[in-house]
Formats: C-alpha cells, structure tokens, sequence
C-alpha cells in the first residue's frame, strides 16, 4: 500500500481516482490491510487532503475509501477521529452534490456505529442530513 499511497501524491486527478479505487478496494478486505495503510506516515493526511479537493469524482472516490475504513475495527474508527474526518465529513454531507452526500453519508454512518464515535459526533446537524437523504428518490440511501 505504501506505493499506491506515494501514488496519490500526483497532481493527476484522473490518475488519483484509478489509485483511490484500489486502496477503496483494498480496504475492504482484512484488517491488516487496513493496519498498513493507516501505518503510512501520509496515508491519512493524503485522504483528508483529497476530501478538500476541487474535483468532485475524486472526493466522491475519498469518501467511500473512508467509508470503507470506517466500516472496518474500532481502532480504524479511532484513527479517523484522532485525524479530525468527521467534521469535514459533515461539512461535505451539507454541502456537496447528492452523489457525494450519499458517500459522505455512508462514512459517517460507519463511524455513528461505534459507540465512542457516536458520543462525539452526533448532532441534530448530522440528523437534519439524513432526513434531508431519505427524502431523495434513491433506494439506496434507506440502506443509511
């Protein structure tokens, strides 16, 4: 992983969102895939800066790599909050298009999962979102 992470320091948007695919992927396998990539001295500071970034497609691809650690050990989830995801989460939840709302959504859905998580970021701000994703026409935002 440690290559795919140098990968993603390129300034090529279409080459990032290929590479974000397969770490995505990638993390959704075993827990000790996702150990590795978070060992990466700029794994996460690569994704939150990714999550910023102007290129809707590529954080649409951040969102659901997140999603995906998120959906993964207590430790992953603690290693998101320590890194400050959710309330840039949160922001692109209120903020951006539909698509990436929906991904956004996902993720902190993950992080609501835990009970440590959920004590720091459960707001009537988050439960505003959701309400507002639940009313859109898309099946598969009720799996939220």
């Amino acid at each position: 992983l440690a290559g795919l992470v140098t990968l993603l320091q390129t300034p090529d948007d279409q080459l990032r969102i290929p590479i974000l695919r397969t770490i995505g992927n990638l993390v959704c396998g075993a827990d000790e895939i996702v150990d590795g990539l978070l060992a990466h001295p700029l794994a996460l500071q690569t994704l939150y800066q990714l999550l910023q970034a102007e290129h809707k497609g590529l954080i649409k691809e951040t969102c659901w790599t997140i999603s995906n650690i998120a959906a993964g050990s207590a430790q992953h989830r603690a290693a998101l909050m320590h890194a400050n995801f959710a309330p840039l989460l949160l922001h692109i939840l209120q903020n951006a298009h539909f698509d990436i709302r929906k991904e956004a959504g996902f993720a902190l859905f993950h992080l609501l999962m835990d009970p440590v998580c959920r004590e720091h970021i459960l707001s009537p701000d988050i439960a505003v979102e959701y309400v507002g994703l639940l009313r859109a026409p898309d099946a598969q935002v009720v799996d939220i």
